[in-house]
């Protein structure tokens, strides 16, 4: 895996792997035991996964995901550009307003089960921590990242879309 190529490089992996299609077998554990392997991966998870319309993984799983691998997640949509009207119906894709609506329902139900460090963490204090932005001050962020990668190094793996 790229991740053990060099272990100074801070690695996105867009989608977490998901398809339309569907995932490989054993999916779940697969991935959480990629994550504890590779210190210096991250998971993206879109608007799709966390309405649970990915067969594979459920509203749920993705939840539960959010509440072991804290620190490790952040949330983000594939959309290209920001287009005012749905995108036509034979992509099945949601608008782009739905899929923020998706994901700050996702964000305050993970701070509403673990509180809000587990929610800032996912909605920004990782992918900060990935891309090496500073962290706005906030209360509610009191925890820190966990110490990864140098600074200077990050590299986004394909969304599989």
């Amino acid at each position: 895996m790229v991740c053990s190529y060099n272990k100074k490089v801070k690695c996105l992996w867009c989608a977490s792997g998901v398809m339309m299609r569907g995932n490989w077998s054993d999916y779940l554990p697969v991935l959480k035991k990629l994550v504890s392997k590779h210190a210096n991966l991250y998971i993206s998870l879109t608007p799709e996964i966390v309405a649970g319309h990915y067969p594979g993984i459920k509203r749920e799983d993705a939840l539960m995901l959010c509440e072991e691998l804290q620190g490790r997640i952040v949330l983000g949509t594939t959309v290209k550009g920001l287009f005012k009207t749905a995108p036509p119906a034979e992509f099945g894709e949601m608008s782009y307003s739905d899929q923020t609506a998706q994901l700050k329902k996702f964000a305050d139900q993970i701070e509403t089960r673990c509180g809000p460090g587990v929610a800032a963490h996912l909605r920004y204090i990782t992918a900060a921590t990935i891309y090496n932005l500073k962290l706005p001050k906030d209360a509610s962020a009191s925890a820190k990242p966990p110490p990864l990668a140098a600074p200077w190094t990050r590299l986004m793996i394909g969304c599989g879309h």
